[in-house]
């Protein structure tokens, strides 16, 4: 299995509008690499917007968005076919459907949010949430992309015969050459990953086509 590994700083991340205009999100990544949010042309993406003020979320009709906090205490969501309100903590992924007419709360204090949507039908997505110590946690990677996100912290990570570093806010993205079948998916690469302080905080995503899953 042929790897190509990336790794991405915050001057690689792109800030933008939201897709509704209500406020601004960095975009991490996008797939393929050369679409866009705007045309829902892409089918799947990482971004992080900070939230200063209650507000309503932009429409995602035939996505899946998976939510979770990298700073502030809890946010509040308010789904229009959902009776209560649904309380987003920090580091606690909450899933939700992206055509769901949807407005946040929050108290007097900002947050800091992490997003991952996915077309659904075409790919599937799996988000951990990792606390990592200085001895190194082995992780098989059995995805046609993964892309490690470092919340907290300084990471070492080696995978195919490679070793990078991350710090505070930057990602890795490892990548096969070529799509997966379901042969190859028995011999996965294993990712290993240690903190280089006393404990870092890590949010990993494994991406594979749905025809696989």
């Amino acid at each position: 299995m042929t790897m190509k590994i990336r790794c991405f700083t915050r001057e690689h991340y792109r800030v933008m509008p939201w897709k509704n205009h209500r406020g601004t999100t960095t975009e991490i990544f996008i797939f393929p690499e050369n679409s866009s949010v705007q045309d829902d042309s892409y089918l799947w993406r990482v971004s992080s917007a900070a939230i200063a003020s209650s507000c309503s979320f932009s429409q995602f009709l035939g996505f899946d968005r998976t939510v979770l906090l990298l700073e502030g205490e809890s946010m509040a969501l308010n789904h229009d076919c959902v009776d209560r309100p649904q309380v987003v903590q920090r580091m606690v992924p909450y899933r939700f459907k992206g055509e769901w007419q949807t407005t946040c709360e929050i108290a007097d204090r900002a947050v800091q949010d992490f997003n991952l949507i996915v077309r659904r039908g075409k790919v599937v997505a799996d988000l951990q949430v990792l606390q990592v110590a200085q001895v190194q946690t082995e992780i098989s990677l059995q995805s046609f992309q993964a892309l490690i996100f470092c919340v907290s912290g300084k990471l070492e990570i080696s995978c195919g015969g490679s070793q990078k570093k991350l710090d505070h806010y930057e990602s890795l993205l490892i990548e096969q050459d070529s799509l997966p079948n379901v042969e190859s998916m028995s011999s996965s690469e294993v990712l290993s990953i240690r903190s280089l302080g006393d404990r870092a905080e890590v949010i990993l995503i494994q991406v594979n086509p749905k025809s696989i899953e």
